[in-house]
């Protein structure tokens, strides 16, 4: 299946993102902070981003940044469930720096493998 990079600082939901996305198949690098999309050997190796907003170091607004100046077409999956602010103001944001789709905290796993089957297609 796909290679997929996962960054989010919640432990706990990005456990269940790798246990999720790995009973599909994939495989998953995970990382609790966008810093690792630094790292050109990681994002030229992988075939999805799945990333949340609000995290320590990198966050997700500099990742997606980063990740799309190293590789304009891998496709990007913004998360967030708004932190400091409202939800709304973030995502839309990440979907005009080149996450081709965004997905509202919490969601379903269902929702997570659907969104990212889609963005694999």
């Amino acid at each position: 299946m796909a290679r997929i990079l996962v960054m989010d600082d919640e432990d706990a939901l990005r456990t269940i993102m790798i246990d999720v996305l790995t009973e599909e198949g994939h495989e998953v690098i995970d990382s609790n902070t966008g810093r690792i999309v630094m790292d050109p050997d990681v994002i030229g190796n992988v075939d999805l981003v799945v990333t949340d907003i609000i995290m320590p170091e990198v966050e997700g607004m500099e990742a997606i940044r980063e990740t799309i100046r190293q590789r304009p077409d891998l496709p990007i999956l913004a998360i967030s469930g708004g932190g400091r602010t409202v939800v709304d103001s973030y995502l839309p944001v990440a979907g005009h720096l080149g996450a081709r789709d965004t997905l509202m905290k919490p969601f379903a796993p269902d929702e997570l493998v659907d969104r990212v089957n889609a963005l694999l297609a």
